[in-house]
């Protein structure tokens, strides 16, 4: 498994950290599938301990749009250039570009409103807790509610209600409103 950081993930200085499966109780144990792990990082400062190759690649990485376009005199580096060059040139990659962006702006703003949502079902926990025992099944409801809309109205419910009872009947009743 290789990863390519844009900074250095253990502050070393390194362009390659090589990490392999071992033994913990005996380090001269190792297991012998091949499997390794790399992190590159394109904040590297030891370009005599790894191939020149490899450290103009993370150059390319790391360089701005103006710089990437540059020649690298590298011939790895010049074809990702080319191929950059093409699929930036093509309709259907910018399509396919366009689609990824989208999906990746709906992931956003999904993990956004999931995040508002467990605030809110927290809020909802802490004000009845305040005034009573809140029973798991309850509690549990709470936290599996994912209409913003629904929340908000139970957030005022909680802030209103004089008993944990009270408040679960007035969930029901604003449950209802909202879905009408």
């Amino acid at each position: 498994m290789i990863f390519i950081c844009d900074f250095d993930p253990f502050g070393l200085g390194r362009y390659m950290y090589t990490f392999e499966n071992i033994c913990l109780e005996d380090h001269t144990l190792k297991l012998r599938e091949g499997c390794k792990t790399l992190f590159l990082s394109t904040q590297g400062k030891n370009p005599s301990e790894v191939p020149e190759k490899l450290v103009r690649f993370l150059h390319f990485v790391k360089a701005d749009l103006r710089e990437s376009q540059c020649p690298s005199g590298d011939p790895y580096v010049a074809r990702l250039q080319s191929t950059i060059a093409r699929m930036k040139s093509s309709r259907e990659w910018e399509e396919r570009f366009m689609t990824l962006e989208e999906l990746i702006r709906d992931e956003r703003a999904e993990a956004w409103q999931e995040g508002k949502n467990e605030e809110r079902a927290e809020s909802i926990l802490m004000l009845l807790e305040s005034i009573g025992t809140v029973p798991e099944e309850l509690a549990e409801r709470i936290r599996e509610e994912k209409s913003p809309e629904l929340l908000k109205e139970w957030l005022l419910a909680a802030a209103r209600a004089g008993t944990v009872g009270e408040f679960s009947e007035q969930m029901h009743v604003r449950a209802e409103e909202v879905q009408a």
